[in-house]
């Protein structure tokens, strides 16, 4: 059987184990979420150099056409 003073310091032990683990799991979500803005932004990046690519082929065809 543990002494008052060992059940205590196995408590305060365990006390810092979880929240160890609470920070993280915050850590982890909170990188979950940059990754996730990431993403998005590559995504609107590669929409919007697809668009780019688009106006500069029509302009180029229109140019074709004036000639």
């Amino acid at each position: 059987m543990l002494e008052a003073s060992e059940l205590s310091k196995v408590c305060a032990e365990a006390l810092l184990a979880v929240n160890r683990n609470k920070a993280d799991i915050k850590v982890e979500q909170q990188v979950g979420v940059i990754l996730n803005a990431i993403k998005e932004a590559t995504t609107q990046l590669n929409f919007s150099e697809d668009r780019l690519m688009v106006a500069v082929e029509k302009e180029e065809l229109r140019r074709e056409k004036e000639l």
